[in-house]
């Protein structure tokens, strides 16, 4: 029997966390010991590994991705998100600023089983993030080529893509847009500017934006973005900060 612990509240704390990792790891389950100490499953893994406490590979939980959370995982690879392998596999990570927490929790209820056993963390005014549980599933976001997950980027993943790099541009009656990526090649964006061409049937240019930092950017204009938008309804997305952000403004 373990003694219960009380939640962390200082940085300082970590080093009562990683007292409880060494005596009782193994002992008592990775997910336990998160709901307990109010941390993310990658935080106890992160902390085992660095104690060099061996994980057991049954901890991979092998998981179901349908294809909506298929589509936020392929866009955030591009956009707001990012893999990073552990162990036997892979967490994603996404990251938004305040002013997008909607959108980020809107994300995290929709990857379901990948981020029920994780918390969404707020910190402050500055931004909001949450991590997945690990999966071997992931690793083929990690692994596979950026063309072939352009190629499977669907209506949502597009419209996912442009809410995470992209901006509106007010037009009589309507809205053109724009997405910028320093993530992809000239090619890459080719690919994707392909796939807007035929889903909002417009003219679509890619070029590459000289900004006053020193970053290259590879921008994708689009003439009309009718299409994301109402694909956004239809995921009845009206009411997220995103939308008004992006669509309203």
């Amino acid at each position: 029997m373990y003694a219960t612990p009380y939640p962390l509240n200082k940085e300082s704390d970590n080093v009562i966390l990683e007292e409880f990792i060494k005596e009782n790891y193994g002992k008592v389950k990775a997910k336990e010991i998160a709901k307990l100490y109010n941390v993310s499953l990658y935080k106890v893994y992160g902390l085992a590994k660095k104690l060099k406490i061996k994980t057991n590979k049954s901890r991979n939980k092998n998981f179901i991705i349908n294809k909506d959370m298929e589509q936020i995982l392929l866009s955030g690879k591009f956009g707001d998100g990012n893999f990073r392998r552990m162990g036997n596999g892979a967490i994603y990570r996404e990251k938004h600023a305040m002013d997008e927490k909607d959108y980020c929790l809107w994300k995290y209820n929709m990857l379901g089983d990948l981020t029920s056993l994780n918390k969404i963390y707020y910190y402050k005014d500055l931004y909001v993030n949450f991590d997945t549980s690990n999966s071997k599933e992931l690793l083929y976001y990690i692994n596979e080529t950026k063309e072939n997950m352009i190629d499977k980027l669907s209506d949502l993943g597009l419209l996912l893509y442009f809410l995470d790099d992209g901006w509106s541009l007010k037009r009589k009656g309507y809205y053109a847009g724009a997405i910028s990526s320093v993530k992809l090649t000239f090619e890459q964006m080719c690919l994707i500017a392909e796939k807007y061409r035929k889903l909002c049937n417009c003219n679509i240019k890619v070029s590459q934006w000289h900004k006053p930092s020193g970053q290259e950017p590879y921008v994708i204009y689009i003439q009309n973005i009718t299409k994301l938008i109402n694909i956004a309804n239809e995921y009845k997305m009206q009411n997220l900060d995103i939308y008004i952000k992006k669509f309203k403004k």
